[in-house]
């Protein structure tokens, strides 16, 4: 080798070293920092009691009726399946006439 070849050599190698350097401080400089989290706040314990007697039971519905069918339909002869009166009367022997 020449003294010409071994500069050039000596100037790669010199360069390489410097990127490589920058290149670990760049990447010093911008490494990831963890984030620390706020310790949680202390809840003070407090001793807390139910109310007693929170559901009053009375005879009925709300409704006012005391019956049983309230809300019920009326019993009418209406409806589907007949009875109501509308349509023309037929004997129950079934004759037609």
């Amino acid at each position: 080798m020449n003294d010409q070849q071994k500069q050039n050599n000596l100037i790669t190698q010199i360069v390489v070293a410097v990127l490589a350097l920058i290149t670990c401080i760049v990447l010093y400089v911008n490494r990831p920092v963890p984030v620390a989290l706020a310790a949680p706040a202390v809840v003070p314990a407090v001793k807390v009691e139910a109310p007693t007697n929170l559901v009053q039971k009375t005879p009925g519905l709300p409704s006012g009726s005391d019956s049983g069918q309230a809300g019920a339909p009326a019993a009418s002869g209406g409806g589907a399946a007949g009875g109501g009166g509308s349509g023309p009367r037929r004997s129950a022997s079934g004759s037609g006439s």
